[in-house]
């Protein structure tokens, strides 16, 4: 995207299943429960309790605009943490980096700091920066902000399954018909009126979203980088992406990304690119502009694709199965943006390539890239390549660049800390960390430590009273209820509860709001019983989790043929939601190549499973 990263919420996902007993994929035989919890799973403390240590911003690299938010224009190396208000003691849940600015997510706000040349900070000002973060209000008062994007010089967040955009608008890059700069947030309509947007990205000077399991895509064209066939350099409303046989048609996009003048799309494991190709960045070889999707070729052929991003003339994904997700990057190669070793241009990918510290192979859970080079997140640290103008944007103490991975500075400011999210840009990059999390029964060692530490710095879970996380515990249906309204409500109070809704579920059960959410938001009919203490069977998980991702959409349908999983025939009513599951990168299912939708699912794998699915679009 163009010199800048996007931070999605709901979005973007991982790769593998997690079981009860083993690390990072589905085990051979049926998943099991040492015993289940009868009373209340999570026990949330309030998010101003320090014990909770609310996630919060770091950032590195050059600060003559302000970027990195610390009240100063000074360049760091290594990586500070912005312990000033108005952030101070408020979970981070979002972050995006632009050129010069960055904006950050918390409960449901956005604040943005750094550059506000044509009005990026979205509150009706433009002019000198803003070395300390602002609070966008305008449209997005009173509305829950769960991602944003920021690019050279324009912005867009979804709220409320809504797209709001502001800042320079000389090609139509904001969406309102129009090509005139705006300096507070607009809602975009058009073809996107009535449709629920889980992500955006913003590109130099075109944007585009998914909803409804579509893209969407407007702005410049010159170059087909909004995708569909067009004699118009220019599109000033959303259109929807060209669906066509061989590209996106028949396939459910779950996150988009944009560069320059080109375009990337994750849809059911597979990359499809579409726009400019000078230097290889579609990824379909040495080809010309392409003006609608074509999947990309290559090492990715055969391999699952979990995470996407994509930089102003590159792009990076996660691939793999099992334990061994890597990185690859394609695209313009000068400088060592694709921090495979060299500088030349690439048009397929290319494995990632570390000095000290290998990264490949391991549990790599985010990936991001821009012009100045790129950044890997693996098991709650940070690995970043490039830096072609030397502002520091690697984090590793020293202002020199480098075409191999190395790691961002762990001591100092990140000691105790665990990086959650990680984003880049062009002169300096960011991320949200959390002091790490020492559950009693979680040792550092254990298979899911991280994931399970991810789960309490997003304030998703505390743990027990006692202090213990109880990992093997099957989940509840109640605690499933609570992990869900707080993955999509980060930071906010439990819902009201009318104890009306269903009949075993009164208004002093635990979770009653959650529960109730639950069944507003369509996750299943209310009346009748809820059964609270249930344990969470793998094939409600799979069903949950696509509802609350694509609210407007009816669950998948499985088509005559080949089955993913032996145990799943196309008659299975949750067939098609179960498949998603997989494509999406969410679960290879298990060793003898069954799903097991009957099973339990544990505490330990609820925390890799949310993991993976909030990462959707976090790249």
């Amino acid at each position: 995207m163009g010199r800048k990263s996007a931070w999605i919420l709901v979005g973007t996902m991982a790769l593998l299943a997690a079981s009860a007993t083993v690390a990072a994929a589905d085990p051979p035989g049926p998943a099991t429960a040492v015993r289940q919890t009868t009373g209340p799973v999570v026990q949330l403390k309030p998010v101003a309790d320090p014990a909770a240590s609310p996630a919060q911003v770091t950032s590195w690299g050059l600060n003559s605009w302000g970027q990195l938010g610390d009240g100063t224009h000074d360049q760091h190396l290594a990586p500070i943490l912005l312990t000033q208000a108005p952030l101070l003691g408020k979970p981070i849940s979002g972050i995006s980096t632009g050129n010069l600015h960055t904006c950050a997510i918390t409960i449901g706000t956005l604040w943005c700091w750094g550059s506000n040349q044509h009005g990026e900070m979205g509150n009706g000002t433009t002019g000198g920066p803003q070395d300390v973060p602002q609070q966008v209000k305008g449209a997005l008062s009173g509305r829950f902000v769960t991602s944003v994007s920021v690019g050279d010089t324009h912005i867009c967040a979804v709220a409320n399954g809504t797209v709001f955009c502001w800042g320079a608008n000389t090609l139509g890059e904001i969406g309102n018909n129009s090509t005139t700069d705006v300096s507070k947030p607009v809602a975009i309509a058009g073809t996107l009126a009535g449709k629920v947007v889980t992500s955006v990205s913003v590109g130099t000077q075109h944007t585009c979203a998914v909803a409804n399991g579509a893209a969407y895509c407007w702005g410049r064209n010159v170059e087909g980088e909004l995708g569909y066939l067009t004699d118009e350099n220019i599109s000033k409303v959303p259109q929807q992406v060209t669906q066509s046989d061989g590209g996106l048609l028949g396939h459910l996009v779950t996150s988009i990304g944009t560069g320059q003048f080109h375009t990337c799309a994750l849809a059911d494991g597979r990359v499809y690119c579409w726009g400019y190709n000078a230097h290889g960045q579609l990824g379909i070889g040495p080809h010309g502009s392409v003006f609608v999707p074509f999947v990309v070729k290559g090492l990715l052929k055969d391999l699952p694709v979990k995470a996407l991003s994509v930089g102003l003339d590159e792009n990076c994904v996660i691939a793999g199965v099992f334990t061994t997700r890597n990185g690859f990057c394609w695209g313009r190669g000068g400088s060592g943006r694709l921090g495979d070793g060299g500088n030349t241009d690439r048009n397929s990918p290319v494995a990632l390539k570390t000095t000290n510290t290998p990264v490949q192979n391991k549990a790599l859970s985010a990936i991001t890239i821009d012009d100045g080079g790129g950044c890997v997140l693996v098991n709650g640290k940070g690995y970043c390549w490039g830096d072609i103008d030397k502002n520091g944007r690697l984090g590793f103490g020293s202002a020199l660049g480098s075409t191999q991975a190395v790691p961002v500075k762990a001591n100092g400011a990140l000691a105790d800390h665990a990086l959650l999210r990680l984003t880049t840009s062009y002169d300096h990059s960011a991320g949200i960390a959390v002091v790490t999390r020492a559950f009693t029964d979680v040792p550092q060692d254990y298979p899911f430590h991280d994931d399970i530490n991810w789960l309490a710095g997003s304030t998703i879970t505390t743990g027990f009273v006692d202090g213990t996380y109880r990992p093997t515990n099957a989940i509840d249906r109640q605690a499933m209820a609570a992990f869900l309204y707080r993955s999509k409500n980060p930071g906010s109070a439990p819902p009201t509860c009318t104890g009306t809704v269903f009949t075993d579920v009164g208004p002093k059960s635990p979770f009653c709001g959650e529960i109730e959410w639950i069944a507003d938001k369509g996750l299943l009919p209310p009346g009748g019983l809820f059964h609270p203490l249930g344990v969470v069977t793998r094939e409600t998980m799979a069903n949950w989790i696509f509802r609350i991702t694509y609210a407007n959409l009816p669950d998948q349908k499985c088509a005559p043929g080949d089955r993913l999983f032996k145990d799943v025939p196309a008659q299975f009513d949750s067939c098609g939601n179960i498949e998603w599951f997989a494509h999406a990168g969410i679960t290879t299912g298990f060793s003898d190549g069954s799903f097991q939708p009957f099973g339990s699912v544990n505490r330990d794998s609820m925390a890799a499973f949310f993991h993976r699915v909030l990462s959707i679009s976090d790249n």
